[in-house]
Formats: structure tokens, C-alpha cells, sequence
């Protein structure tokens, strides 16, 4: 097993080792959600609805993001899941504009950028599908594919996209007992051209990520999990940590809080700390996958 879960950490540090070490950032990632791995290891006996409330703040630059975003899941095949999310964002960004923290990126014909500080509107809908596979000398491993569609407006970067992108990640999961779970996480993003009418194509980059969770189900499907996370691309990078709780409130319906710290300079980040609470509200009474009862 941990011959395994050792093979397994080196894969996903060869993926990424060429983007570790990144030139000074001219941009920044864009801000995207964590696909719905958690969600895989519950046995959904339907669709499922997902509402979130969050918000991001960062005290060095003042700028503060609020989220409200819905997902739907639905099982397919053999313990598969296809899912769509669709976020809605409001951006304050102080004294601080976009163009004043990455004024590369501005494209040549562009001489000012909006005054205002305050924007909202849709992000970037999201459509993908995860699900389990086996691989040679990994073994047993989970797979994630979502394609971003580029209905974002620049005046919400690096929250919203108006490029189209496509995310592959493979991760590999290894139980510990009946309650613990760790997985070590590879994958890449692939931009797929940009539509804005401010920003150059090189604020959406095409990047690589890591990450590595631990997650502990209790009965009744609660469950705790660490995250750390690595994004890299166009020379900028993003390394975060997290942790979040879910608590069962009855029938198919959880409630889930979330805390997430994204390290470095002001200008390598989106925000600093993010804060999500959020429900979900599936098709009848189901039970966490893997623990004992």
C-alpha cells in the first residue's frame, strides 16, 4: 500500500515539476472550484441539487468577492457522476483595479479600464463528469473532466473567464481502516482561447495542478478533509490549504463549511481567505460509501 501511495506522489510531482519553480507572475490563475470528489465516495440514489454561499477576502490588497453558486449531480453508470455548476460573483476591488495590480495584460488597443470597483454578474458555467477507473501500476483511481464555458466578464478577473478551458485531473485514492482516506491528486488545464474585450489571452494560461487530501467519515455521512493545493500556469502560481466539515441535518439533505488560506504575495493570489457554507439536498436518504455501520 504505501509502495503504492509513494509511486503514486512521484507521478504527480514529475506532472508538475516543470511549473514549480515560475517566473515572476504577470497575471494571475483564474479562480476555479475544486471538482466534486467527495460526492464520489456517496452512493446517490439520484440527482442531487448543491447550494454554496462564499466569500473572499485579502487585507493587502481590499479587495473582498462574494459567490453564490448551485450545482446539480447525477449519477451515471457504474458509480460514475455528471454534474453542472453555475456561479454568481460580486467583486469589490477597492482602490486596487485589475488592470492597476496586472496592468500586462491589458490589450494594446485598451488605454483605460472601467471605474468602477464594484462588479457582479455570471461566472463561468461549468460542465464535467467524474468517476472511477483502473490504471496500470496505479491501480484503483478516480478521473475528473469539466469544460469551462466562457460567459465570465473581465471586469470580474481572475473570478470569472471569458476564456473556454478544459480541465483533466486523475487522482488516486488509498483507504487507511474503514474511516480514512488519503488521495494524491494530478492534472492539467488546457485554455482554449479567450473572447474578452479588455484582457490578453494571457490572463487565462494553460497550467498544471497537484493536490493532496485527507478525509475521515464518521457514520451518517459526516466527514472531515484537508486539502492542499498547488496550480501553476503562465507564470503565475497558487498554493492553498483548506479544510472542510459535513455534517448530515436528516433525510438526503447536508450541510458543509468550508475554510481555505491561499499562501504567498498579494499580487500570486485572488484572495487571501475564503469562507463557504453551503447544503445539499439529494434524491432520498443515502449513506457514505466505505464506512462501516
Amino acid at each position: 500500500m504505501w509502495r503504492r501511495a509513494v509511486a503514486a506522489g512521484a507521478a504527480v510531482l514529475t506532472l508538475v515539476g516543470g511549473p514549480m519553480s515560475p517566473s515572476p507572475s504577470c497575471g494571475q490563475i483564474p479562480c476555479r472550484d475544486p471538482l466534486p470528489w467527495l460526492a464520489l465516495g456517496d452512493s446517490l440514489r439520484g440527482p442531487a441539487l448543491v447550494v454554496e454561499a462564499a466569500r473572499s477576502e485579502d487585507g493587502r490588497t481590499g479587495w473582498t468577492a462574494r459567490c453564490f453558486r448551485t450545482m446539480g449531480l447525477l449519477p451515471r453508470g457504474s458509480g460514475g457522476l455528471l454534474f453542472f455548476r453555475l456561479p454568481i460573483w460580486a467583486v469589490d476591488t477597492a482602490d486596487s483595479s485589475v488592470i492597476e495590480r496586472w496592468p500586462a495584460l491589458m490589450l494594446p488597443e485598451q488605454t483605460d479600464w472601467p471605474g468602477e470597483s464594484r462588479s457582479a454578474g455570471a461566472g463561468s458555467p461549468e460542465i464535467g463528469w467524474l468517476g472511477p477507473l483502473r490504471l496500470p501500476l496505479l491501480g484503483r483511481a478516480q478521473a475528473g473532466v469539466a469544460a469551462a464555458l466562457p460567459l465570465g466578464r473581465d471586469a470580474l478577473y481572475p473570478f470569472a473567464s471569458t476564456s473556454a478551458s478544459l480541465r483533466l485531473l486523475l487522482r488516486r485514492p488509498f483507504t487507511f481502516g474503514k474511516r480514512c482516506e488519503l488521495g494524491l491528486l494530478g492534472g492539467g488545464v488546457v485554455a482554449l482561447g479567450a473572447t474578452g474585450d479588455r484582457l490578453d489571452g494571457s490572463a487565462y494560461p494553460s497550467g498544471a495542478s497537484a493536490a493532496i487530501d485527507m478525509t475521515w467519515r464518521g457514520r451518517d455521512r459526516r466527514s472531515l478533509t484537508l486539502l492542499a493545493l498547488g496550480e501553476w500556469g503562465g507564470g503565475a502560481r497558487m498554493i492553498a490549504a483548506g479544510v472542510g466539515w459535513r455534517f448530515p441535518m436528516g433525510g438526503g439533505t447536508d450541510l458543509a463549511l468550508g475554510l481555505r488560506h491561499v499562501l504567498g504575495e498579494a499580487d500570486d493570489r485572488p484572495y487571501a481567505v475564503m469562507f463557504t457554507v453551503g447544503m445539499t439536498i439529494a434524491d432520498g436518504p443515502r449513506e457514505a460509501a466505505g464506512v462501516a455501520k
